[in-house]
């Protein structure tokens, strides 16, 4: 049984694909491979040994050239428009089973639109591919390919993970700047500090216009935070992935979306089993934290005089990030509040309600 079906329009990327199917079988057993009907016995229908290939196989690379979407017949009908085109039964049959279907995209080809494509083919503009480019890029771009072939067809169940460490509140609750730490996949470990429940004036007069006007903010619940931004080392034991420009494995994570911080805190919910629940601060809870009881300008004084005297103006005048913790700590044992990165918070930009408020959160426009 051929475990990997090679899709591919031979006027398109004949070429390339050959290349690919030459590295694929120098790795795997040739006989998991099915590329076209050259391996078809003479006599047989091709039809039926195409169907019967693709209808058992695990996975199948869909590779995809310049010309691919719009060749077309002598009539001039687009190929793919033709419900016995046999590339477009390849991948329709592979999606309706909702195998892995890899789109490999190859001679600088782009993904096609959804739009562009029969109905029964749109699905594919959603399945995570790969480029494969010319030389040099093409056997790095090929070892990925492998690599990620390799745990398709040869799946290992993940180790067990470490316990993580509980966060336990001792009768009396913890102090300010308390600590906990929870030990992610790989050994990586983060590390939280309590804020207290207690109430401050939130906003300045004398920062932008979203800061005013100054208001009276009570939490009446005490929160554990991060006591540094996420760093790309805890963003990958988590996600799998570092996607940040600039790379250190004690640097902030950076170049995330929101919706991708609430993917991160969600996975490392699941991680945690239940026992807490991981989500970002509300603009309040960050403010909060951030002063950690002060009602200076900044936790370190006022003005941008303070920020100097505590190394932070130099630091965050820089054209990059800093690994984190560099930099002084606030009275609650929190870094990098003041600079390093910018940081997402819960909920929705944009104004609390005027007057003094209670656990406030602005959850939608």
């Amino acid at each position: 049984m051929s475990r990997v079906f090679i899709s591919y329009r031979r006027d398109d990327s004949a070429d390339i694909t050959g290349r690919i199917f030459d590295r694929l079988r120098a790795h795997f057993d040739k006989q998991i491979l099915f590329r076209d009907v050259d391996v078809i016995p003479f006599g047989s229908d091709f039809r039926q040994v195409i169907r019967k290939a693709v209808e058992d196989c695990q996975v199948l690379l869909a590779v995809i050239g310049p010309t691919w979407l719009s060749i077309a017949t002598e009539d001039g009908t687009r190929r793919l428009d033709d419900p016995h085109d046999f590339v477009r039964l390849e991948i329709e049959t592979a999606l309706k089973r909702n195998i892995p279907v890899i789109p490999v995209l190859v001679n600088k080809a782009a993904m096609p639109k959804a739009v562009h494509l029969p109905d029964s083919l749109q699905d594919l503009v959603y399945r995570n591919g790969l480029e494969v480019g010319r030389d040099p890029r093409f056997h790095p771009d090929v070892d990925t390919l492998i690599r990620g072939l390799s745990r398709l067809l040869n799946p290992t169940p993940p180790p067990s993970p470490p316990p993580p460490t509980p966060v336990v509140v001792a009768p009396s609750g913890p102090k300010a700047g308390d600590r906990t730490e929870l030990v992610l996949p790989g050994g990586v470990k983060m590390a939280f500090a309590w804020c207290p429940p207690g109430t401050f004036m939130m906003g300045s007069t004398n920062g932008h216009d979203d800061e005013k006007p100054v208001q009276r903010v009570t939490l009446t619940k005490g929160f554990y935070t991060g006591i540094h931004p996420v760093t790309q080392a805890q963003w990958k034991a988590i996600t799998g992935a570092t996607p940040s420009h600039f790379k250190g494995e004690n640097r902030p994570v950076e170049t995330v979306s929101w919706e991708a911080c609430q993917e991160f805190c969600k996975k490392l919910t699941a991680h945690l089993k239940g026992q807490v629940t991981i989500r970002l601060l509300s603009e309040a809870e960050w403010e909060y934290a951030c002063r950690a009881g002060t009602t200076t300008d900044y936790h370190t004084g006022d003005g941008e005089a303070a920020l100097k005297k505590a190394g932070w103006y130099s630091g965050n005048a820089s054209s990059e990030t800093h690994p984190v913790g560099e930099l002084a700590a606030n009275a609650w044992g929190l870094y990098d509040m003041h600079g390093n990165v910018w940081e997402w918070c819960q909920d929705w930009y944009g104004p609390y309600a005027a007057g003094e408020q209670t656990n406030p959160i602005q959850l939608t426009k």
